[in-house]
């Protein structure tokens, strides 16, 4: 009876701890991600969203000025979103230039930071 004692409130404790990680898994824990049922885009779409959120950071990742940055991309309909901490106005400038060259880019949502240190 000891051992049912001790496990149940450990259980309790990982299931609690565990509860939100289900939404994180299916993407609602993404704070780009719609609420889960409201995502109104087919399986096509959302492939091409992704097609073109990894084109726009492999043209962010081969810029030279913006190599060591850490760029955030995400998209949704032609709308590319840019987030993160950049560390200078002009890498936060390059990025931005560098996403709306990417064929299929409508418009670009900048809500990159630059640091406070430059």
């Amino acid at each position: 009876m000891r051992i049912k004692k001790a496990v149940l409130p450990a259980l309790w404790v990982a299931l609690t701890m565990l509860s939100g990680c289900s939404a994180m898994l299916i993407g609602e824990g993404n704070a780009d991600s719609p609420p889960i049922g409201s995502d109104s885009r087919g399986p096509t779409q959302v492939a091409a969203d992704d097609a073109l959120a990894d084109a726009v950071s492999s043209a962010i990742a081969a810029s030279e000025l913006l190599q060591p940055e850490n760029v955030a991309v995400s998209a949704r309909s032609g709308t590319v979103s840019l987030g993160g901490t950049i560390s200078s106005f002009d890498a936060r400038d390059k990025a931005v230039q560098v996403a709306s060259a990417v064929p299929g880019v409508t418009r670009v949502n900048n809500q990159l930071r630059v640091s406070k240190s430059h």
